[in-house]
């Protein structure tokens, strides 16, 4: 049996051998695509787009092998497998699912051409004039990151490779845009973080003021605001009060019912006995109501700079905060679907994150994005 060991690009100039292992005498350009006799339509649109954009483009992570003339103890080949790194990002661990394309036939193969087309003309086109070298490209089905934030992406950053399902992908012109959204801030982000600082700090700094100094972007948002939950629930009952009343009147009718029913247990007269007090503690929430109305205002996502909610809705609410990745892709996406009027109308009673937009409007324009162009 032949041994394997994986090892990442990202390794590539790591490599650790005894002395009298025999080495390649160059580095290898693993991303480099290189033609073949009998390549199908897939194949040769891949090169055609590597010798217009020197941008290798793969469809199965492991990209190559290569043998260092290593042996095991029973004189097996050892191979160096080179594998592109999916499942992490530039600066973390992400925990991820993906799966692989099919194309075990000409048919299932020629369904990458129209994402290849768009990759050639569009997408492509944007990294190069925003000026980003993009690595290697690993075309999936699906992608769907789990860890630190859960959300299925179009366009993934990893450790040394761009992922980017087809699965999502149509001509439908709204999923070409998030597309290219996403495309253009998992390329860009890293090279350009520091113009982003002011755009991120408004909202770290927001964090701080709470006098919370751990971390910020994509963790619990209880951890900063600690009565969150308990908020985010009374202001939903207030919300929906008249609903969810006469539901906790109808229990206790049934309750009633059962504790004065003959031979009743004990246990029904506890139940009803619960279920008063659970009325009057909500009815005790209705009576405060503008407290906590004031405590949703000072303390909801949105106070923060963090798109969390759709004001004034509160029957949703978030666990975590952003990715710094996902917070700069959820603002770019209304900046470019609304007009700063419509957008003053959503979110103008928070200052926060009117000013975030207008920051991420000032990057944009110091790096030539157009932002009417996207529109």
């Amino acid at each position: 049996m032949k041994h394997i060991a994986i090892i990442g690009i990202a390794l590539l100039m790591m490599a650790c051998a005894k002395e009298e292992t025999p080495l390649p005498s160059e580095v290898k350009n693993w991303f480099e695509i290189t033609p073949t006799p009998g390549m199908d339509e897939v194949d040769q649109k891949i090169y055609a787009i590597w010798s217009q954009h020197r941008v290798g483009i793969f469809y199965n992570d492991t990209i190559g092998r290569e043998d260092y003339g290593m042996v095991d103890t029973l004189g097996n080949p050892v191979y160096q497998y080179r594998v592109l790194q999916v499942t992490a990002d530039m600066s973390a661990s992400v925990y991820a699912s993906w799966t692989r394309l099919n194309v075990k036939t000409p048919t299932d193969k020629q369904r990458l051409l129209p994402l290849l087309e768009f990759l050639d003309n569009v997408l492509l086109p944007i990294a190069e004039e925003v000026g980003i070298d993009v690595p290697a490209i690993l075309l999936t089905q699906t992608f769907q990151q789990q860890s630190p934030v859960n959300r299925a992406w179009k366009v993934f950053r990893g450790a040394n490779v761009i992922v980017i399902p087809l699965g999502p992908f149509s001509d439908a012109p709204a999923i070409q845009k998030e597309y290219k959204i996403e495309f253009l801030f998992s390329t860009m982000g890293q090279k350009f973080e520091a113009d982003l600082a002011p755009y991120y700090a408004a909202a770290e700094e927001a964090v701080r003021a709470t006098g919370y100094a751990g971390t910020i972007w994509s963790y619990m948002f209880s951890q900063f605001v600690s009565n969150y939950y308990e908020i985010h629930a009374n202001m939903n009952f207030i919300e929906n009060y008249a609903t969810q009343m006469a539901t906790l009147q109808s229990q206790l009718a049934t309750l009633k019912a059962a504790y004065e029913a003959p031979g009743a247990p004990a246990t029904a007269a506890d139940a009803y006995a619960r279920k008063i007090q659970e009325i009057v503690t909500k009815q005790g929430i209705m009576d405060n109501e503008q407290i906590w109305r004031n405590s949703f205002a000072r303390y909801r996502p949105e106070a923060f700079g963090f798109l969390g909610l759709n004001s004034p809705a509160v029957t949703t609410s978030i666990s975590s905060t952003p990715s710094k990745l996902l917070d700069v892709v959820l603002y770019f996406t209304l900046l470019v679907n609304n007009s700063m009027a419509d957008l003053e109308s959503a979110y103008g009673e928070f200052p926060l994150v009117m000013e975030r937009f207008r920051l991420l409007q000032e990057f944009c324009s110091q790096h030539h994005i157009d932002i009417d162009a996207w529109r």
